[in-house]
């Protein structure tokens, strides 16, 4: 007798601006199944993904409740500690702390050992602008923007020209390669005609991230 996959259960909450940051969100993670944006309770505020929503619920809440066990802990790190990344046995688990207790939770698949932490942020600080939360200090870490980049036809981690709002900038110049990154990335320094100088990013799925939000470039 042939099995039936389980289909996702249907979504019984309203779609909200918190949903559509985290079907975002889901989608610029390679092997993401879903993710929850959860409070200080592990209460499920929404969520989004093609798995069963009842699964998705239930992991936000166990992995909120790990987080602040891993804060009451010296040897985790106490109350420095923000992310957490599990890997179980047929999932991925990853949490992110977020102000007032807030959290963004994502559910990989198995073997999945990683994700997006452009993404994530960029996911985070949009949540928490929707939600009304305290902005978090970023001082230590570079902010960054998704945006679309045309590449040449000959090699497509080569940038040719960005989009900035509803219009493309070409590349007037590419100034070096970004060393350091990690995996399959590939970062570049550009410059654009009108001076402006900003460093873009390509992910692992051709997603690419700029240290600029594209309102702030200027464009002649």
């Amino acid at each position: 007798m042939r099995s039936r996959s389980r289909r996702p259960s249907e979504r019984v909450q309203l779609i909200t601006p918190f949903t559509r940051i985290l079907e975002q969100l889901v989608r610029a993670n390679p092997g993401a199944l879903g993710a929850a944006f959860v409070d200080a309770e592990g209460e499920t505020v929404d969520y989004a993904g093609a798995t069963d929503s009842f699964a998705i619920k239930v992991a936000a809440a166990h992995m909120r409740i790990l987080l602040h066990e891993a804060a009451r802990m010296p040897t985790m790190g106490g109350s420095s500690v923000r992310e957490l990344l599990i890997r179980g046995r047929s999932r991925t688990f990853f949490i992110r702390a977020m102000p007032e207790g807030y959290a963004l939770v994502i559910l990989l698949a198995r073997g999945v050992c990683s994700i997006s932490s452009r993404a994530t942020q960029f996911a985070e600080r949009r949540l928490a602008r929707e939600a009304g939360l305290p902005a978090r200090s970023h001082r230590r870490e570079t902010l960054w923007y998704p945006t679309e980049v045309e590449t040449r036809a000959d090699d497509r981690h080569r940038p040719t020209s960005v989009r900035l709002g509803t219009s493309w900038e070409p590349l007037d110049a590419v100034l070096g390669a970004v060393a350091g990154l990690p995996g399959r990335e590939r970062g570049f320094r550009v410059r654009l005609y009108s001076g402006a100088e900003l460093t873009l990013v390509r992910e692992p799925g051709a997603r690419w991230y700029t240290d600029e939000p594209a309102a702030a470039l200027p464009v002649d």
